[in-house]
This record gives structure tokens, C-alpha cells and sequence, in this order.
């Protein structure tokens, strides 16, 4: 046998043997149909399971949203009461020191004469003050009124004198923690006490002696 020979009969041979280990067939493990309906069974469990953890993220998104959109809600009206508190008493430094000027009207229409001259010059002042009363009344203010007799509120009155018994007993029948002279009334701006009604208070001296003790 000649070498060419020999050495196409081996390319023959290792073309059959390659040839024969490629279509060789590969055996599939056969699936069982309970194994099938598991499989089937797991994926439907899954996908209920996505789909409830997705409805569940959406309520809790919307859940967000709204919490979101309600504290922005109250963040504007709390500004916007804050803004209209301060619009209400923009003005009350001015209005403060304009009832100055009102405690003065006071105590000038309160003067006693006999004097006509004087008498139509507080004619004209009692005019002014009424005009300025209506005027800064407009704007919020209103006067406090007291009266003799009425009951002592630390809250819209300044006590400016304590009286006690004497022994004439001119404050016999008065009850304790009265109010027996108004000196001056107070003014106050949109329920806002800005200047206490001055006031003279009768206290007997047991709770004059026994606010010392407390």
C-alpha cells in the first residue's frame, strides 16, 4: 500500500467518526404533567402576588400624594392667616401712640369750670375727639368702658390707686374688688388690648393682707 492511499482511507475514517459523533441525538428528560400544573400553579401565584404588590404600592403612592398635597394646604393657611394677622394690626404702632392723644382729649373734657369761654373751647375738643374715635374706629379700635361698680379685670384694667375702709365707712356697701373711680378708659385694637382702662379699686384690708401673705 502506497503512502498516499494510506493516508486518504484515515481522512475517510476520522470524517465518518466525526460526522457520526455530531448527529448523534441528545435525550430529553420527558416533564411530567403534575409537574406541569406546579410549574403553571407558581407562575399564576406569582403574578396574583405582583399584581397585589402593585396595587398596594399605588394606594400607598396615592396615600403619599395626599398627605403631600394636605400639609401643603394647611402650609397656605396658616400664611394666609398669618398674612391677614398681620394686615390686622399693621397699623397698631401708630393707633398705640394716637391714643396718647386720646387720653389727653379724655382728661381735658373731663376738666370742670364754670368758665363759658372755656366751656365752648371743650365744645370743639369734644368735637375733635369724636371725629378721631370714628375715624380710628374704622381701623379696628375700640374704647374699653368701665363704670363704677363694675368688677376689676387685671386683663382690661390698670388699678392706679387701691382704696381700702376708712373709718367714716364711705365704702360700707362697696364689694371687694370694685372699681369706684374710672380715671381713663382703655382702647383696644381688633379684641387686642392696647392700652388698659386706669381705674381706682376698693380692696378690703383682710385681702389686702392676705394678697401679702400669698
Amino acid at each position: 500500500m502506497t503512502k498516499a492511499k494510506k493516508d486518504n482511507i484515515d481522512n475517510v475514517s476520522a470524517t465518518e467518526t466525526k460526522d457520526t459523533t455530531i448527529s448523534t441525538p441528545v435525550t430529553e428528560t420527558p416533564v411530567s404533567v403534575e409537574e406541569e400544573k406546579i410549574s403553571l400553579n407558581k407562575e399564576i401565584e406569582l403574578e396574583t402576588k405582583i399584581k397585589e404588590l402593585t396595587t398596594e404600592l399605588n394606594k400607598i403612592n396615592s396615600q403619599q400624594k395626599q398627605l403631600m398635597l394636605a400639609t401643603r394646604l394647611n402650609t397656605i393657611k396658616e400664611l394666609e392667616i398669618q398674612n391677614k394677622e398681620h394686615i390686622k394690626y399693621a397699623n397698631q404702632k401708630i393707633i398705640k401712640d394716637l391714643v396718647h392723644t386720646l387720653l389727653n382729649f379724655q382728661r381735658a373734657l373731663n376738666f370742670k369750670t364754670d368758665n363759658a369761654a372755656v366751656q365752648n373751647f371743650l365744645v370743639g375738643f369734644k368735637f375733635i375727639y369724636e371725629e378721631l374715635i370714628k375715624a380710628l374706629g374704622k381701623e379696628g379700635l375700640k374704647e374699653i368702658t368701665a363704670k363704677v361698680g363694675d368688677q376689676f379685670n387685671s386683663h382690661q384694667h390698670e388699678a392706679v390707686e387701691i382704696i381700702n375702709d376708712n373709718t367714716n365707712n364711705a365704702y360700707q356697701n362697696v364689694k371687694n374688688n370694685t372699681i369706684v373711680e374710672v380715671i381713663a378708659n382703655g382702647y383696644e385694637l381688633h379684641n387686642r388690648v392696647i392700652s388698659t382702662t386706669k381705674v381706682k379699686v376698693f380692696q378690703t384690708k383682710e385681702e389686702k393682707t392676705e394678697t401679702k401673705k400669698n
